[in-house]
């Protein structure tokens, strides 16, 4: 290293997204950018390990994190050769949890395991526990309902405690060998530490709550005891699950071997890690009545609220959790299963001439030229379920009011559209819950990348629509946390006035749009209805499709063996 007194005082904010890891290495008075890098995931189809006889299953190698950030965070200090990092923060999809050995090794690196399904992450939009998560849910609503309240009287197939349940059962060598289930969140700090003991292992304050049902209001965790009648080793294999930390606070100091790995100096405080929305919120400068979209595949809504979470009726939310975003104030989350990922997949399916199908900017383009209502569709944004406000993965996507004359861009269009609906349904149950909204914050490469989502954004919620000029807002948000658990900053709102920009741009709302967008709302919210509760009229038929094609898959590959 050299003399430290020529170099500049700065953070490490690391993000480990849903196909990359990030790295920026910031200066935490002047919020300067010194250098970034970014290194995706290798394994699986675009970084996700499938199962073609199971398309609601969606895993990572453990490994493949590890090895990114180190490409990651070398690329970044190559950048900023100046830099002396003094805090390194982290955040990470959630919740994807990892099992481990006791000695915090990832069971997928044991002899045997390397091709065991169920010994990798089990990746945030892995909606293979949903028969698990209503049995968890129906447990909880029977022992504790009012700890279920807290995240909107359901529990999702996409979190801590119905994966786990799932691997138990789907693999129950892998579960036997598991000492630990341990969110990605904590995973990589811990092996940041060297942290070779599950013992030594520290859990953060944001993915127990959201994701694991931890409430200090009520007792903490989950009674062991009642989780033990779902089956016998949950307690056991979830392992330790002492009381969280706050992404505030220093969880140990960068070990010998991983300072090697990065090009930093052992010793450095690494920050209990946050899941990468709610680090996304602190980046783009949330604050109380701020909506917060950080919008990637999917998207997650954060608000902070003052008060305690026990006062908001977090029914159809994912979540109302004391300190998980800022200590002091409640973090509220929802959010949207699939937005980038249904942008993909509409580009992905409609090909207008082309043998390797349209990209979304051509799309978004040729949709651009249409007026609202244009295409005489109105569709459900679905396709991945519903994480908010209806926290049901067994829905699918809905596409109404096609004729012969429907072109691939009317299509796109009303994805777009739909994806805004369900923005618009998401506020207004945060509204209704005593969530005050005054401004809305949107970050993210989706929306910073298409005017065109920013503006049908804009329309359908009908307010101006700011967009965060913090490029990079997780691994900024984790940097933010990175600086104030390492002293650089008293408190996170200190740091946000000196690390969160401006906002880049805003897209105002067309009243015109807006007339005509609050109509076609009116047929989403219908449909939404109709399809998405389960004692309408068609409230199971979504359901029953699902059911017919596992049926078939089955059956099929059965065949095929």
């Amino acid at each position: 290293m050299s003399d430290s007194k020529a170099m500049s005082c700065a953070v490490l904010g690391i993000d480990l997204g849903s196909s990359a890891a990030r790295a920026v290495i910031m200066t935490p008075r002047e919020g300067r950018i010194l250098g970034d890098g970014e290194a995706p995931y290798p394994s699986g189809v675009d970084s996700v390990l499938t199962d073609p006889a199971d398309p609601d299953v969606a895993r990572q190698s453990p490994f493949d994190y590890l090895a990114a950030i180190t490409q990651a965070v070398r690329a970044a200090m190559a950048q900023a050769r100046t830099a002396r990092v003094m805090g390194i923060g982290i955040c990470a999809t959630g919740s994807t949890p990892i099992p481990v050995t006791a000695n915090m090794q990832p069971i997928a690196g044991q002899p045997g395991m390397q091709d065991r399904p169920a010994a990798q992450a089990w990746m945030w939009k892995d909606h293979s526990a949903a028969a698990e998560a209503e049995e968890f849910a129906a447990s909880m609503a029977r022992d504790n309902p009012a700890r279920l309240a807290a995240t909107g009287g359901a529990t999702s197939s996409e979190w801590f405690w119905a994966k786990l349940l799932k691997l138990l059962r789907a693999d129950p060598e892998v579960g036997a060998m598991t000492a630990a289930f341990v969110e990605l969140q904590d995973f990589v700090p811990a092996a940041l530490c060297g942290v070779d003991d599950v013992a030594g292992l520290v859990r953060g304050v944001c993915a127990a709550g959201h994701k694991g049902h931890w409430d200090p209001t009520r007792g903490g965790w989950p009674d062991l005891a009642s989780l033990s009648r779902l089956h016998p080793e949950l307690g056991r294999a979830a392992g330790p699950l002492a009381n969280p930390r706050s992404h505030t606070q220093a969880v140990g100091r960068l070990c010998n071997a991983w300072a090697g790995r990065l090009g930093l100096e052992p010793g450095i405080p690494v920050a209990a890690g946050l899941l990468d929305a709610h680090a996304g919120a602190l980046g783009a400068g949330v604050a109380p009545g701020m909506l917060v979209r950080i919008m990637g595949t999917s998207s997650c809504d954060i608000a902070l609220v003052e008060g305690r979470a026990h006062a908001i009726p977090a029914r159809g939310l994912a979540g109302a959790i004391d300190d998980s975003v800022v200590p002091g104030f409640v973090g509220v989350e929802a959010g949207q299963a699939a937005v980038g990922d249904l942008f993909a997949w509409a580009a992905r399916l409609l090909r207008p001439g082309e043998p390797t199908g349209a990209t979304i900017a051509e799309l978004s383009a040729l949709a651009a030229g249409l007026a609202p209502g244009e295409s005489g569709l109105v569709a459900l944004d679905w396709n991945n379920g519903n994480r908010s406000v209806l926290m049901d993965p067994a829905l699918s996507g809905l596409l109404l009011g096609q004729t012969l004359a429907t072109r691939p861009e009317h299509v796109f269009r009303a994805m777009l559209e739909a994806s805004a609906f369900g923005a618009r349904r998401i506020r207004e149950q945060l509204e209704a819950a005593g969530v005050p909204i005054r401004t809305v914050m949107v970050s993210g490469g989706v929306i910073t990348r298409n005017a065109l989502a920013r503006s049908i954004l804009a329309d359908v919620l009908g307010v101006p629509i700011a967009v965060s000029g913090a490029s990079q807002a997780s691994a900024r948000g984790a940097a933010i946390t990175a600086s104030v658990a390492a002293g650089l900053h008293p408190d996170l709102g200190a740091a946000q006035a000196t690390m969160v920009p401006p906002p880049e741009s805003v897209a105002m709302p067309d009243p015109g749009r807006a007339a005509t967008y609050s109509r076609l709302y009116g047929h989403y919210l219908t449909l939404h209805d109709a399809f998405g509760a389960a004692t309408a009229p068609l409230g199971g038929m979504m359901r029953d499709l699902r059911a017919l094609r596992r049926a078939a898959t089955s059956s099929s590959n059965g065949a095929n063996s």
